[in-house]
């Protein structure tokens, strides 16, 4: 008879890993179909975190609490190579599923590459003290407050990530 491995299987995972999952599946899921009632575009759900206030800095030079406030996500959006709709330039957003008011808050994201063949200012981002702050192509630069420090990281490395590619 052969001897009795020293080593135990791996138990299966803990009924609470498994609902975890679940749940964060279905979170994902509904994210991505409520940001495809405002931007049928949206290709892929990147990451998302539960709760971000914003911020504007204003004409007065001063950092301006703006009404958005909820679920930050970012995604990837789909591209039509064949033409060119300077109106709908940009291949990532990031929305801001407002609970405060009917209105949600949404930005897009070019890569430095894009704005130069385009023509435009680049959008930058910055990560300082506890905000992420954005300036888009427009100019106008805005402030996220994102409520979890890990969150905030991996969102400022996201932004940075897709606005730094070539």
């Amino acid at each position: 008879m052969s001897e009795i491995p020293s080593t135990t299987p791996t138990p299966p995972p803990a009924t609470e890993t498994i609902l975890d999952n679940e749940f964060s599946l279905y979170t994902k899921t509904l994210t991505f179909n409520v940001i495809g009632r405002y931007d049928p575009k949206i290709d892929r759900l990147l990451y998302h975190t539960s709760h971000c206030q914003m911020y504007k800095f204003g004409e007065t030079q001063e950092w301006e609490k703006i009404d958005y406030s909820g679920v930050l996500a970012i995604y990837s959006r789909k591209q039509n190579e064949d033409e060119v709709d300077l109106d709908d330039i940009y291949d990532h957003g990031i929305i801001i599923l407002n609970r405060t008011s009917p209105e949600n808050f949404s930005v897009g994201l070019l890569s430095k590459n894009q704005s130069k063949n385009l023509g435009i200012s680049e959008v930058k981002v910055e990560y300082q003290s506890e905000y992420i702050m954005l300036k888009n192509v427009e100019g106008d630069i805005f402030g996220f407050w994102v409520h979890e420090e890990k969150d905030r990281e991996s969102v400022y490395s996201l932004i940075k990530a897709i606005v730094n590619r070539d």
